[in-house]
């Protein structure tokens, strides 16, 4: 035979036809082993053709001259990847050089099973698995690599039947992205969905992004995925859009530092822009690159320019915007923010603060629970200049510069008052008594102002022996009243019940006032109709004196009293319960109420002092 014909016709026979699938270097292969040969490579030189790399396409213009109808030969052309301007066209697809490769075969053991010919899908390099039988692509036979130079497809070089070669299961995982592979280049037809207008290329750049990206442990090195990974980027890529933005803002709050969110983009996501440098003329990358800018607007913070070229999709706020949506000045916000340490890692000396929507939920709800220091009466249950011991200690922390609705002055937090309110009384199970004094008392007793007494509570130096639930604050904490030593007193108390004279029940009485009490300003002696006040006159009270008796008169009236009988009206059931027993009698309009304390032994002269600095703490 001659060198021309051979040229021409660079098969003796070709009785074996192209299938479905099959690239001009398989088929190839199967004619050189049909031949009678062992090397494709030498085979190839010998007809003057360049065996040392495999070349698609110069493969097929030497089989386009056998004799083959024109089905085959455009089946041929169909599955032959053919270089165009830097990309391989397979078909009506395109696919990237790297994502390609001759170098080795690999192939699945069951289709040659079937049908002993090469696939070209099994030569897309991020392809790693049978998606028909569900197993994972052969490499090597018994330890050999199998190159393009053997051409058979029964056998290796050592013997080893191909169909044998043992296959790994995927196990259930899913193979979406090789049967949309597959179903292209066999049908040349695509898929419905938002990915059939992108070639392969660009579907497989990102599914391999997403894989690298979610699966990496070092995203400044997105390093391929191995085995059937890339499905798990196709599974992320192929999601309906506001599901794939959904996925995204949420990748990136559980796995992305606070800090890298809080440094921007790139370096939450370092090996972005080096991956998709790689791999120009991709149309998926604006469309991944849009979602994920605009998603990673919502959580970290871009770049000013990023800020004003797209304002109304940036989930993050200055320090200046969420100021005046709080309705408070800047300055005042940056170090409140500071002292709750919602944003651990600015830099305070200059940093442009940023927050994002859920430090600014934080910031916002701690604004809310704001009060002003002077109104913590009902939860301390302190005059406000007495709780300034606690701020002043540091065990209540303050804050300034945060003029909520306009009002000016120092404010502390709600609940951390409350939580150290409670954090004193839960502990303390037993209920009061009758004889147990108030905390306001003891201070007394003590000689030390409330707000010192509470410090000492605060800092552990004493504990209450009884909590009343009922009352807030401090006002709720009972303590034992201390022994008497004196025989003064063991007497007074050994006779507290016997009946006595005025004389000695005034003294009795005007001693314990001014003992538990000594707001009230108290004659030394009582004679006739006269009245007692407190200092501040907000309490007054009429006393009627008899030989062996005194009586006391408070009078709660809508009109002649009124500061009084509003606060009555907010704690009717406290001042019930101090002045249990007086006697309540309507005034003679109706409208209003006295209440007579009758003394008449010298256990009820004692007993009405301390009734007296319960209806003082309520009223006055």
């Amino acid at each position: 035979m001659s060198l021309d014909f051979k040229l021409a016709r660079p098969f003796s026979r070709w009785r074996l036809k192209p299938d479905v699938g099959e690239p001009s270097y398989g088929y190839f292969a199967r004619e050189v082993a049909d031949e009678g040969h062992d090397s494709l490579r030498v085979y190839a030189n010998e007809i003057g053709l360049d065996g040392r790399d495999i070349n698609p396409e110069q493969l097929l213009h030497s089989l386009e001259r056998l004799p083959l109808d024109q089905m085959y030969k455009d089946r041929l052309r169909y599955a032959t990847p053919i270089l165009r301007e830097g990309f391989y066209s397979l078909g009506h697809e395109r696919l990237r050089q790297k994502q390609v490769s001759f170098q080795t075969r690999r192939f699945c053991p069951k289709c040659l099973c079937e049908n002993r010919f090469h696939r070209v899908w099994w030569d897309i390099v991020d392809l790693h698995a049978c998606p028909v039988h569900e197993v994972l692509l052969a490499t090597d036979v018994q330890g050999h690599r199998l190159n393009w130079s053997w051409p058979h497809f029964d056998n290796s070089p050592q013997g080893y039947p191909l169909t044998k070669v043992s296959v790994t299961q995927t196990e259930g995982t899913s193979l979406r992205l090789h049967s949309l592979v597959l179903n292209r280049l066999t049908s040349g037809e695509r898929e419905s969905g938002s990915l059939a207008g992108y070639d392969l290329f660009d579907v497989i750049d990102g599914a391999t992004f997403f894989s690298r990206w979610m699966q990496s442990d070092n995203p400044a090195k997105l390093g391929p995925p191995s085995a059937t990974d890339v499905e798990y980027g196709f599974s992320i890529l192929e999601l309906e859009e506001g599901d794939l933005r959904e996925c995204i803002r949420d990748w990136f709050v559980a796995k992305v530092p606070e800090e890298a969110l809080r440094n921007g983009f790139h370096a939450s996501l370092p090996g972005f822009s080096g991956y998709w440098r790689n791999r120009p003329s991709s149309r998926l990358r604006s469309y991944i690159e849009t979602v994920l800018f605009e998603e990673f607007a919502k959580v970290g913070t871009l770049g000013r320019k990023f800020v004003r070229y797209r304002p109304s999709e940036r989930g993050e706020r200055t320090l200046l915007e969420t100021a005046r949506e709080l309705g408070l000045p800047p300055k005042g916000v940056s170090k409140f923010a500071q002292k709750l340490g919602l944003l651990p890692y600015a830099k305070w000396n200059g940093d442009a603060l940023s927050f994002n929507e859920d430090t600014f939920r934080k910031l916002k709800d701690a604004v809310e629970d704001l009060i002003p220091s002077t109104d913590t009466w009902d939860i301390a249950g302190l005059p406000s200049h007495e709780f300034r011991v606690l701020v002043k200690a540091g065990k209540i922390q303050e804050f300034f510069g945060l003029p909520v609705d306009g009002k000016r002055g120092g404010r502390v937090s709600a609940r951390a008052v409350t939580s150290l309110i409670r954090k004193l009384t839960d502990s303390v199970q037993r209920k009061t008594r009758r004889e147990m004094m108030t905390f306001f008392s003891y201070a007394k007793h003590l000689g030390i102002s409330q707000g010192d007494l509470a410090l000492r509570i605060v800092e552990g130096n004493l504990v209450p022996d009884a909590v009343d639930q009922e009352r807030p604050g401090f006002r709720s904490m009972y303590f034992n009243p201390p022994q008497v030593v004196s025989g003064a007193q063991n007497d007074a108390e050994e006779n507290a019940h016997h009946e006595a004279d005025l004389v000695t029940l005034w003294e009795c009485f005007r001693s314990r006032l001014n003992e538990v009490c000594p707001a009230f300003k108290v004659p030394d002696d009582a004679c006739g109709d006269f009245q007692i006040f407190t200092s501040n006159r907000k309490l007054a009270m009429t006393v009627t004196a008899s030989a062996r008796a005194f009586c006391l008169v408070l009078t709660l009236h809508p009109e002649l009293t009124r500061r009084r009988w509003d606060r009555y009206q907010e704690d009717k059931e406290e001042l019930r319960r101090v002045a249990a027993s007086g006697r309540w009698t309507p005034t003679a309009d109706g409208k209003g109420f006295d209440i007579t304390f009758n003394v008449t032994t010298r256990s009820q002269a004692r007993e009405m002092a301390t009734m007296m600095n319960g209806l003082k703490l309520i009223l006055a």
